[in-house]
């Protein structure tokens, strides 16, 4: 009796690539089980969430997107609550005050890691912006780190090294890994520009800034609904 020949395995599908060159969660077996490997478009690929895919919110009724009907846990909290009794560290490691640090600024929420060689190459950046920005221009504005680092010591070394002097989240905050499902974070690096509501304002904040500079954070401040006297 003939032996029927050996079926030949689907082909993979190819992974989908970001807005802003990450690599976004695909059904790719290679890439996924290889966390930080990098692709031709340079990004790097974090832990798959657990957090429910997008089309599933998009097609919940508008009462329960706005958070109705979902319980206290899932209501929309603004973003000096989602920070409310928190303590941030500076690039010292001294604690500061979430609320008093945060209110009434426009709040960019940096996910990255000193592993990462993309992200060590827009840090600098984005310091070179925030010292403008924040330091001559003393505009409202306010950077969160959300690392991804492999352990407390890295965080605080690449912190401390290579960082702009804003603040960042303790390494042993749950509220790092609650913010990366809250913001679909699935490639590093990324900068979520969110208001006061934690609305996203843009999460193309890596990309705007190195396309456009500083004239960028004139279109956040008017989304952000902040009012603060300040000149470009």
């Amino acid at each position: 009796m003939p032996q029927r020949p050996p079926q030949r395995a689907p082909w993979p599908p190819f992974p989908s690539f970001g807005p802003d060159g990450g690599v976004v969660e695909g059904a790719s077996p290679e890439v996924n089980t290889k966390q930080r490997r990098r692709t031709k478009k340079e990004g790097f690929l974090l832990p798959r969430s657990s957090a429910p895919p997008p089309a599933l919110w998009r097609s919940l009724p508008p009462c329960l997107t706005e958070g109705e009907g979902l319980g206290p846990r899932r209501r929309r909290r603004a973003m000096v609550d989602v920070f409310s009794g928190r303590l941030l560290l500076d690039r010292r490691g001294a604690a500061v005050e979430a609320e008093q640090a945060l209110e009434n600024k426009v709040v960019g929420l940096y996910f990255s890691a000193a592993w990462c060689s993309l992200c060590r190459e827009f840090t600098p950046l984005l310091a070179d912006f925030y010292a403008e920005l924040v330091g001559v221009r003393e505009a409202p504005f306010q950077v969160v780190f959300v690392s991804s680092d492999r352990s407390p010591e890295e965080m605080a070394a690449s912190l401390r090294d290579s960082h702009g002097d804003w603040l960042a989240l303790p390494f042993h905050d749950p509220l790092r890994h609650e913010l990366k499902k809250k913001y679909n974070i699935t490639a590093i690096p990324k900068l979520v520009i969110v208001k006061q509501t934690g609305e996203v304002i843009t999460d193309k904040g890596r990309k705007q800034i190195r396309e456009r500079g500083l004239n960028c954070f004139r279109n956040w401040l008017e989304a952000a609904d902040v009012f603060q006297n300040f000149c470009s």
